[in-house]
Formats: C-alpha cells, sequence, structure tokens
C-alpha cells in the first residue's frame, strides 16, 4: 500500500493550518493504556518545552518549510553530517560522517541553535540529540521501493512518493492519489530519502 500526501494542491498557509500544534510530552491520562499516566510530569519538566514553526521557516532552507515540518511528525529523513571540519563547533566534529535522524518538535529535549535542525545521532550504542546547521546535512540517497519527499521548489515540493526505477543520477518516482498512479523524473539533489517515524 502506497501513501502519499495530498500537499499538491494545498497552498503554503493550507499547510501551515494543518501541522499540529506543539504538545507536551506527557501521555495519554489513561492508566490502562499507559502505566506512566498515573505518575504527574515533574512542574518546570523538559515536557513544557514549545517551539514554534514560525521562528524556523524564516531561514529558507527547505527543511524548516510547513509542509517538510508537516511531515516530519509522521516520518524521519535520514542525514549524513558532513563538512563539519568547517564549523565553529568543536563538539560536532566527533560526528562527522555519522547518521542523523530528524524528530519530530514535541520529542526535543532542548530547542535546537537558531537556524539549525535537532537530529538523533546515534554513537557507540547511545543515542543522543544534537543541532546542526543544514549545511552540513545531506539527505540519503534513494533507494528503489523506498519512500521518498520532493524537496525541489515548485508544485510538486513536499509530495511523498515511492522511487520505481533509477537510471543513471535520474529517479523515477510514482505519486499516488485516489487510486491513480503518476510518474515523474527527478534527480538525485531533488528527492530526500524517508523512513517511517520512530
Amino acid at each position: 500500500m502506497i501513501f502519499t500526501h495530498l500537499f499538491l494542491l494545498r497552498s503554503e498557509e493550507e499547510i501551515a493550518r494543518s501541522i499540529p500544534a506543539a504538545r507536551s510530552h506527557t501521555p495519554p491520562a489513561d492508566p490502562e493504556s499507559n502505566p506512566r499516566a498515573a505518575t504527574p510530569e515533574p512542574e518546570g519538566s523538559k515536557s513544557t518545552i514549545h517551539f514554534t514553526l514560525q521562528s524556523l521557516t524564516h531561514l529558507g532552507h527547505w527543511v524548516f518549510t510547513p509542509a517538510i515540518q508537516g511531515l516530519l511528525y509522521r516520518k524521519t529523513i535520514p542525514f549524513y553530517i558532513r563538512d563539519t571540519h568547517e564549523s565553529a563547533d568543536r563538539s560536532l566534529q566527533q560526528y562527522e560522517k555519522a547518521t542523523g535522524r530528524t524528530i519530530p518538535e514535541p520529542r526535543f529535549n532542548s530547542p535546537p541553535n537558531e537556524g539549525e535542525v535537532i537530529l538523533n545521532v546515534v554513537k557507540r550504542g547511545r543515542s543522543k540529540q544534537i543541532s546542526v546547521h543544514p549545511r552540513h546535512l545531506v539527505p540519503w540517497e534513494p533507494v528503489v521501493g523506498g519512500e521518498v519527499v520532493v524537496i525541489k521548489k515548485g508544485s510538486m515540493f513536499g509530495v511523498t512518493g515511492v522511487v520505481s526505477i533509477k537510471t543513471a543520477n535520474q529517479w523515477v518516482v510514482t505519486f499516488s492519489v485516489d487510486n491513480d498512479t503518476k510518474d515523474y523524473i527527478f534527480e538525485e539533489n531533488e528527492l530526500a530519502a524517508l523512513e517511517a517515524g520512530r
């Protein structure tokens, strides 16, 4: 079964309105379905941290757009971390060539630095959230049969599909809407691989 998004015919304003509001990390209150529900969150806990999409979208990188931010509530975009030697942040250099995955805003442990993205990185068996500027991020290349999102500006931006064929540096992506499918051709740098949300 192929799931796609109908961002194709929606304006950026409509997309921004459809993004879920920032939520608390507090689990559902039903103790039967969630044993933690009986334990209240301590006052001032990190679960009350909220971030606004508006504070992120002014930066111009595709990852900060409403269409992509809305997608990040359901999917993960894996990135290679590259060129960290160019960063003034020396602690970032230890993550050179590592893989980081986006996480939805409600799961942030702390706010990202201005103009940066929070990624979950596993290094030496330990998971850690880090703040990284998008200039150090390269999306994973698509794979045939894998889900992708279009990151090329235009009418297809933010739409997800499934890669059906790879020829040289071009990818044929199949999009499905209402039991109808259509194929489009993209360059590799116009797509970002997606993974199921974690």
